[in-house]
């Protein structure tokens, strides 16, 4: 009897691996999961785990959208956007709509991050200096 081997294991060694006894009969061919036997030959069938696409593993995740937040005043908004390839950040005036400051970022995290700042500025009780 022939043994094709795949990485050193034979046709019998994974079937031990996979615990399934090939059984030898009288026919000239036994079907086995992951193998094929016959009289003649002893062929190792590998039956790859077909592995699934990246999106079929996880849900795809939706893309980073941008936030809006207003100071405890209700006075000021920050809003996070995408915008020009990059984040901006982008301070109003709730009661007639001026832009006071604007700022981009490439990192999305250093925008949340820098409008987090700036709600923090707009919320002290009193103005800090320079202001």
């Amino acid at each position: 009897m022939r043994e094709n081997n795949l990485c050193g294991i034979s046709g019998t060694q994974q079937a031990s691996l996979l615990r399934v006894a090939p059984r030898f009969s009288k026919s000239t061919e036994v079907s086995l999961p992951g193998l094929r036997v016959s009289r003649s030959t002893v062929e190792v069938i590998v039956m790859a785990m077909a592995s699934p696409q990246r999106n079929e593993r996880t849900q795809r995740r939706p893309a980073p959208t941008g936030l809006v937040v207003r100071n405890d005043a209700a006075t000021y908004e920050v809003e996070v956007a995408k915008a020009l390839n990059q984040w901006a950040v982008t301070v109003t005036s709730v009661a007639d709509g001026r832009m006071i400051c604007q700022d981009f970022f490439s990192r999305r995290w250093e925008a949340v991050a820098r409008a987090e700042d700036f709600i923090r500025l707009l919320n002290r009780s009193e103005p800090p200096p320079g202001w």
